[in-house]
């Protein structure tokens, strides 16, 4: 049994153990004398006894936790969620492991399962393919990127909030930081002997990770709500997802994830290889998270022609000794699905390795310790519509998001599974569109579909790498179905689910797709009623949503998210305002088309893509595995050799 204390300072750990009663007691085993002593640890074995701690001298109970936590214990910090979310320091919270929140309203039983919960979370990942898992705790699943067995890594816990921790986060907690930690505790299991990341370590990369100087906006996610003139109130708000350091969704995770990354690969001498594909997003938040990690190198693959003129400035104006961009002539599939069958490659890596010191691992979501902090966001935004009483807890709102790869909107599902009040599950396709298609029919088939290069160059995807994770969850985890489905799309190029996952599917998701002339005249609409301008997008995520609220006969309030500034793509945004075409392939002055489309709107350009111009693409590389790998071990000998 694990050996627990109850520790508690703004709230009394004796007071909490006092609410519970005799009767919930003895699911927490307690000394019968309190306070606790240190001499009764002296058991043999080191067998330390579950105790209660009640907080008086906070210097001499610090010593004596510490001389605990040496021998084995575990830390469980009791504390009032108001003080909490408070930013005076307390001494408590340099040395526990696990942080139990209470709130007002909460039940004896409750904070007795919370206690439970907390103290027994499986620290374990599992393979989506139902082998290579074991052993994978949380830092080790970052730095492995991808499953022995080719499967996505997915934890065993199942992390839960309740609605009335929900209403204390939204009650006393605005800071994006702040939230951010209490819902990465729920996820990551804090316990000594996963030798994992620590709460405190936690904190000091989530203050780097949304500071002030790397973000625009002060909350770094405002919630906008958007109002038409027909409405007493606002029924969809934005989540503004693009006020990071490169202008869309993809730095609140990669903000973080590379600071999860090196310390997953501080004892490893190795150098280490960060190999991204990118549909636009992926590649320069990848790059510009790692920059801050000097000791990890990255190595990008684009599609030639399928990204827009400034998210490939944005990349190429990156390039150095550490950083190595390479254009593709293909689409984002082909890129993606060589990223994967490299990290496959046993005999690949283990040459890099013995002839480079070089190993390998993944920015993208099929990682999973980049597609957690996503989660995050959606938890903001509806503790944020609480907050400001736009809902009331407990309501379920809709959530829509523009998705390509599947990840974020996998976020919102994961969100939903761990309490939230989603309804429904809103994904907007553009015309590469065989993810509305599955949610509608049930069948994923790209044997007949070609690859189509739109103005919202980051959902242009066909193979969609999450939707595995998502047929894992779907499935409770059968890992023989995932993996026939998957082998199914990878030899037919199509799957079916069987009718009763179908049928949960469409219990959780509705789905819908824009075309380009919709796309366009969507961001003309918005801006025109609203006065907001969106990216493409945001736009096509729009039109999904006004299609949808036409079909449904109870309408929730929806939480829309904005993936991108409307400054990743000004040749299209001129051109929904103007009707001018902007050869967006050609050579142009990005900042010519922001001034014309500020003078039109008043939207201004954020300061990450002020000034940026076009730079030709310096290396680039036919569709061909081979020669991509050359490429990568070429670059991994070069950082070998310091040139």
């Amino acid at each position: 049994m694990t050996n627990v204390i109850l520790v508690g300072h703004e709230i009394s750990a004796l007071a909490v153990a006092k609410k519970l009663g005799k009767e919930y007691l003895s699911e927490i085993p307690t000394p019968d004398e309190l306070p606790w002593s240190v001499e009764e640890t002296q058991a043999p074995n080191n067998a330390l006894r579950n105790a209660v701690l009640e907080v008086k001298d906070a210097p001499g109970c610090i010593d004596t936790i510490d001389w605990l936590k040496s021998h084995g214990a575990v830390v469980v910090w009791c504390v009032l969620g108001k003080a909490a979310a408070a930013s005076e320091p307390c001494p408590w919270a340099a040395i526990y492991d696990v942080r139990v929140l209470i709130w007002d309203g909460d039940q004896p039983g409750d904070i007795v399962n919370n206690v439970s919960d907390r103290v027994q979370q499986c620290p374990w990942f599992t393979s989506t393919r139902g082998c290579g898992g074991a052993g994978y705790d949380f830092l080790k699943v970052v730095r492995s990127g991808i499953a022995p067995d080719g499967g996505l890594f997915i934890p065993l816990a199942k992390p839960k909030f309740s609605l009335n921790e929900l209403a204390g986060l939204a009650a006393n907690c605005s800071s994006y930081v702040t939230l951010a930690q209490f819902v990465l505790e729920k996820f990551i299991p804090f316990m000594p002997y996963t030798r994992g990341l620590t709460p405190q370590e936690l904190h000091v990369l989530l203050k780097k990770a949304y500071s002030a100087e790397r973000w625009e906006a002060p909350e770094a996610c405002p919630v906008v709500p958007l109002r038409a003139k027909s409405e007493a109130r606002a029924r969809c708000h934005v989540l503004e997802l693009f006020h990071g350091p490169t202008a869309a969704f993809k730095d609140f995770a990669l903000q973080v994830f590379p600071q999860f990354f090196a310390k997953s690969v501080a004892s490893h001498t190795s150098q280490y290889v960060i190999l991204a594909a990118t549909s636009g997003d992926t590649g320069v938040a990848a790059i510009n998270g790692f920059m801050h990690e000097r000791d990890i190198a990255v190595m990008v693959l684009y599609p030639k022609h399928g990204v827009s003129a400034v998210q490939k400035a944005q990349m190429l104006r990156c390039e150095c000794e550490h950083v190595r961009v390479l254009g593709v002539d293909a689409d984002f599939d082909f890129c993606q699905a060589t990223v994967k069958r490299i990290f496959n490659d046993g005999a690949f890596k283990a040459k890099l390795l013995a002839e480079e010191d070089a190993m390998l691992s993944s920015a993208n979501s099929i990682n999973w310790g980049r597609l957690l902090p996503q989660i995050v966001y959606y938890v903001w935004g509806y503790t944020r519509l609480v907050a400001k009483g736009e809902v009331s807890n407990g309501e379920p709102v809709d959530v829509v998001v523009p998705t390509g790869n599947f990840g974020n909107i996998l976020s919102a599902y994961c969100a939903k599974l761990a309490g939230v009040p989603i309804r429904t599950l809103v994904c907007a396709s553009n015309e590469n569109n065989v993810l509305a298609d599955f949610i509608k029919t049930g069948t994923y088939d790209i044997s007949n579909r070609a690859l189509k290069v739109t103005s919202s160059p980051s959902i242009d995807i066909l193979v969609s790498s999450n939707v595995e994770r998502f047929l894992f969850l779907l499935s409770d985890g059968d890992s023989k179905l995932v993996s026939d489905l998957m082998r199914d799309l990878e030899t037919t190029r199509t799957f079916t689910l069987p009718d009763n996952l179908k049928e949960k599917l469409q219990q959780h998701f509705v789905a819908g797709s824009c075309s380009e002339a919709d796309c366009l005249a969507t961001i003309k609409s918005v801006q025109e009623e609203h006065s907001y301008l969106v990216d493409t997008h945001t736009a096509v995520a729009y039109k999904v949503m006004q299609d949808y609220r036409s079909t449904v006969e109870t309408a929730a309030p929806i939480l829309l998210a904005s993936t991108a500034s409307f400054a990743k793509f000004p040749d299209a945004v001129k051109e929904a305002l103007d009707g001018k075409t902007v050869p967006s392939h050609a050579p142009y002055d990005p900042n010519e088309v922001y001034a014309a489309i500020t003078k039109a709107t008043g939207a201004q350009v954020p300061r990450a893509l002020q000034g940026i111009q076009q730079v030709p693409d310096s290396r680039c590389c036919a569709k061909d595995e081979a020669a991509i790998k050359d490429a990568l071990k070429t670059f991994c000998g070069e950082l070998r050799r310091g040139s």
